[in-house]
């Protein structure tokens, strides 16, 4: 159980929920593992042109292994954000994919991730999806239909069927940064929390 606990706290270490601020927008972040340990991964990159990368990703399972997983997709990621960012996040993840089918030997893992690419210039996001839930859009005060985020990607990095690069430019959702505008990114541990009063 101690071993439990500081490995817990060394991984929470790696995930900072510190608010991150740009002259185009921010990010505010929680983070709470269902256990001591968990396989969620998130991050922001900021990139020396002045675009910026985040994404949201979960790890199937529970417990040591999925935890062990989701820290070497954060370390891998953002040496792959920096290689790939000019090619887009399909790029990113064809290399993430490719690095968690050949360096976890093991069917039953695989992560979902929603990445996007802010690029202040352009005013405007270039988002992938690969089989992570799709993030709430409020725009305007409004809860938009965020279907469109269902275009392409689909399946979860790592997925052990199928292609190594399974996913292209075509897969991308891109939409404009038009201001008041809010993501919510999440995991599946938002849509299964058991509500407090109910159960």
């Amino acid at each position: 159980a101690r071993d439990l606990e500081l490995a817990g706290a060394i991984q929470r270490s790696l995930f900072s929920d510190v608010p991150h601020f740009s002259h185009r927008f921010e990010v505010r972040i929680a983070y709470r593992t269902c256990m001591d340990v968990g396989g969620d991964a998130f991050d922001i990159i900021a990139l020396p042109d002045g675009r910026h990368c985040i994404y949201v990703a979960d790890v199937s399972g529970h417990g040591v292994a999925p935890a062990m997983i989701s820290s070497l997709l954060k370390a891998s990621a953002s040496e792959m954000i920096y290689r790939y960012v000019d090619q887009g996040p399909a790029a990113i993840c064809n290399a993430l994919n490719m690095m968690i089918r050949r360096r976890i030997d093991n069917p039953a893992y695989f992560a979902t991730m929603f990445m996007a690419v802010h690029d202040p210039e352009k005013l405007e996001w270039r988002c992938m999806n690969c089989g992570h839930p799709n993030p709430i859009v409020v725009r305007n005060g409004l809860v938009e239909d965020a279907s469109w985020f269902n275009r392409g990607g689909g399946s979860p990095l790592g997925f052990p069927f199928g292609s190594e690069r399974p996913y292209s430019a075509k897969d991308e959702v891109v939409f404009k940064d038009d201001g008041n505008t809010f993501l919510l990114l999440y995991t599946d541990g938002l849509l299964e929390a058991r509500q407090r009063d109910t159960g």
